[in-house]
């Protein structure tokens, strides 16, 4: 549900791109936890990651590290890409909440 949530978020948010790939899913290998959906946006060869922090207490508090964790595995996994963004959605109401997230 949360996911679902995530991903209709993304298309407001980013009308011009492609939700190439969006998951919650867990990846042990890769460290890539299930309680922070993740996706993967591109418009051509451009890429954008972005995970968001359910609104579970201390979730925001990890959610840059698997955020950067997100970011460093599709790096790896999608070299064609030119990585214009990097986006970590932390629920309103956060102690200490950036903006709208982080990343550049």
């Amino acid at each position: 549900m949360f996911r679902e949530q995530f991903r209709r978020s993304l298309s407001r948010q980013f009308p011009e791109w492609q939700i190439a790939e969006l998951s919650s899913e867990a990846n042990l290998e890769e460290s890539l936890s299930p309680a922070y959906p993740r996706a993967l946006l591109t418009s051509g060869a451009k890429g954008i990651a972005a995970l968001a922090a359910p609104p579970e207490p201390g979730a925001a508090a990890a959610s840059l590290t698997f955020a950067l964790i997100w970011l460093d595995y599709l790096r790896r996994r999608e070299r064609r890409l030119a990585w214009r963004a990097w986006r970590c959605f932390i629920p309103s109401g956060t102690p200490g909440r950036l903006a709208s997230g982080c990343g550049s």
